[in-house]
């Protein structure tokens, strides 16, 4: 891989880190649950660049630490394994290699992502003497459900756009052949 292609996906990835950080978490109800930097995690290991992956989830992650709440560093070691994970169940579990497989990939990797997190916020409200689960409210189910709804419904979209971006520059290369 070229310096510039490294350079690149190193801009594209903070500049998502910056996104999810500054603006996605800033939006009401279960749209600030989008995950887009996992969406590009995704995207890269089920294009079989799992090198990238690790790139890209170092960068966004490291970004998403320098203007969270969170240790320094936490972010980026949930990124990095989540890449671990995203190409185990790549290699091992959807390995139809399909968009239906990609879907189900992000799915689990977003509830496990999820998780992740919830886990390091108990930890830390527990050292700061709050408690560390909080009162759950009624709708939680149906907040969680729209949440993963709308990261699925990312990611469709996400690879539709990858989709007619092949088609096109492919078209566009074999005209200019």
């Amino acid at each position: 891989m070229t310096m510039r292609r490294y350079l690149f996906l190193i801009i594209a990835a903070v500049g998502l880190g910056i996104l999810q950080a500054s603006f996605v978490r800033a939006l009401p109800g279960p749209a600030s649950s989008l995950d887009l930097p996992l969406i590009m995690i995704v995207a890269l290991v089920t294009a079989f660049r799992f090198g990238d992956a690790f790139v890209a989830a170092a960068a966004s992650g490291l970004t998403a630490d320098t203007l969270s709440s969170l240790p320094f560093g936490v972010t980026a070691l949930i990124m990095l394994a989540l890449v671990v994970v995203t190409a185990a169940l790549f290699t091992r579990v959807f390995t139809h290699h399909s968009w239906l497989g990609t879907v189900g990939i992000n799915a689990a990797v977003f509830a496990l992502s999820n998780l992740a997190f919830f886990a390091v916020r108990a930890v830390r409200a527990t050292f700061a003497g709050f408690p560390a689960f909080p009162s759950l409210d009624p709708g939680f189910a149906s907040h969680a459900m729209a949440a993963v709804g709308i990261q699925l419904a990312a990611v469709v979209g996400a690879i539709a756009v990858a989709a007619l971006a092949k088609r096109w520059f492919s078209r566009f290369f074999f005209l200019r052949r």
